[in-house]
């Protein structure tokens, strides 16, 4: 059904505001990412200074990609 429909028209079919399914796929992305980090992490010891930097990277790019995400469907309204 959707095949007959043009990209322009589909995108403005789509809801401006993200579905709550969307966030917890963000949320659930967001923490397989932090386990990957911990990775090393688990594989020195849990030494102090890695699990903190890795901690920080992880709500660095947590933050950037949900801003991201929010921002892109702010502007479908």
């Amino acid at each position: 059904m959707l095949a007959h429909v043009s990209g322009a028209a589909y995108f403005q079919a789509m809801s401006s505001t993200p579905s709550p399914r969307t966030w917890l796929i963000f949320a659930a992305a967001s923490l397989g990412l932090l386990f990957l980090l911990l990775l090393p992490a688990a594989d020195d010891g849990f030494n102090r200074t890695v699990v903190i930097s890795q901690i920080v990277l992880w709500i660095g790019v947590t933050l950037i990609c949900g801003l991201g995400l929010r921002f892109y469907f702010r502007a479908g309204r």
